[in-house]
């Protein structure tokens, strides 16, 4: 019986480190090449947040250029060839959003920088964002100037840091190894250890 519970305790501790070798993916809002970053997450349970999430895990990066909307407080995408809409459906009633808010709706995506909540109807709130610091409508002015009227952002999953910019696909491999022979290591010591726990247990017992 000893023995039994041992090998449970070696099995969960083997997903659980499992768990943390698999990748984790992150979702980041990236201007000027890094210059100022954002991270967001995606509502999964929307039509538009599974869509962007689908797009973002077969490009890993997507470019967007934003109209600055002061007068509604929001950046502002329409919908072409390159970047078609987000969802098939329209949303029923009014959705309420405040800076970071990301909203999707048949012909505009939109991203809430005011600092006040607002509402627009027929839009679903498919993600925000985590951090929202210098991403009022006036720290996008600083960034791209008073005289300007757009923005451009790049969209960008990261799996596990497999794709963060300047690290070789070598230094990328490495560090996934280097995890990976932790762990084998770590089992193999813990494998090590039952095996010793049971022999002087059987040994005690005698």
């Amino acid at each position: 019986m000893n023995a039994l519970y041992a090998i449970y305790i070696f099995i969960f501790i083997y997903i659980c480190l499992l768990h943390y070798v698999a990748n984790e993916e992150k979702f980041f809002i990236r201007y000027n090449g890094g210059e100022k970053e954002w991270e967001f997450a995606l509502d999964f349970n929307t039509e538009g947040g599974l869509e962007l999430y689908s797009r973002l895990k077969e490009n890993k990066k997507i470019k967007l250029t934003f109209e600055l909307e002061y007068e509604s407080d929001i950046l502002i995408r329409e919908y072409d060839d390159n970047f078609p809409s987000l969802i098939k459906i329209i949303p029923i009633g009014l959705v309420d959003y405040k800076v970071g808010d990301m909203l999707a709706g048949m012909d505009i995506f939109i991203i809430g920088t005011g600092a006040s909540e607002n509402s627009f109807p027929n839009f679903e709130r498919i993600g925000h964002l985590i951090q929202t610091d210098g991403f009022s409508m006036d720290d996008i002015n600083y960034l791209v100037g008073d005289s300007a009227n757009d923005i451009t952002l790049e969209f960008i999953l990261e799996s596990d840091g497999i794709e963060t910019p300047g690290i070789s696909d070598a230094t990328k491999i490495a560090v996934i190894n280097k995890k990976i022979m932790r762990v084998i290591i770590f089992l193999f010591l813990l494998f090590l250890l039952i095996i010793l726990f049971i022999i002087i247990k059987s040994i005690c017992l005698k």
